[in-house]
């Protein structure tokens, strides 16, 4: 090979090379958040069944039923030297791990949820925010706990830090997802509610931002 060629060669590398290197220094740095999930159900809202929906046996067993509304609350901290926008969350339940999406997740009258899934949120510089979203989750039902949605009226639970449906359920020794409990009632109205834990449900929630990267985050009841 004559050394002309071989200069040649060296040239275009090193200008391969250096283009290389003006690209990754001044191309866009990817968008990223730090997500803190919080899970509960909302004090201001009764727990209620959602009748109009059928539970695939297949899916979830017997004895399940949708209710709602449960809370999932995002912490979404933007440390990065500029605005990031989340373009749309994805909320999917993680089942003998499948993710997978069911029609009744969500309210279709719950407009502040659809808006925080789909509409785009921008969050400032070095800055946090919360971002709530309620949806319906698979709850043990059966029989021994139908009444407990009748929406009971007892003064004496009208402060309780727990809606009376979960009330009633730790009464007949279980919890919403259908684990053992022991309630322990105190003097002047407390009380103490200790749980096997055995069955929980775990949700993946994905924030899709601007540039699409995903940040995703896992989200459970127990």
């Amino acid at each position: 090979m004559k050394r002309e060629n071989i200069n040649t060669i060296i040239a275009t590398l090193g200008l391969v090379l250096a283009a290389c290197s003006y690209y990754n220094q001044f191309k866009p740095e990817t968008d990223k958040l730090d997500v803190a999930v919080n899970t509960g159900f909302v004090a201001s809202s009764e727990l209620e069944l959602n009748k109009d929906i059928a539970v695939p046996r297949a899916l979830y067993g017997d004895s399940t039923r949708f209710a709602g509304p449960a809370s999932i609350i995002l912490e979404v901290s933007n440390n990065m030297s500029r605005p990031v926008t989340i373009k749309k969350i994805q909320v999917e339940l993680v089942k003998d791990g499948t993710a997978v999406s069911y029609a009744s997740m969500f309210n279709p009258l719950d407009q502040k949820t659809t808006d925080n899934l789909l509409t785009p949120t921008t969050i400032a510089e070095h800055s946090v925010k919360k971002i709530e979203l309620r949806i319906n989750i698979p709850i043990y039902y059966g029989e021994e706990v139908s009444s407990c949605f009748k929406r009971i009226k007892s003064a004496n639970l009208k402060n309780e830090g727990f809606g009376n449906v979960r009330f009633c359920y730790y009464k007949n020794g279980i919890d919403l997802l259908g684990n053992k409990v022991q309630l322990k009632q105190f003097e002047g109205g407390g009380y103490l509610v200790e749980s096997s834990k055995g069955n929980s449900l775990n949700y993946r929630v994905t924030a899709i931002t601007g540039d699409n990267s995903k940040i995703v985050s896992l989200a459970t009841f127990y």
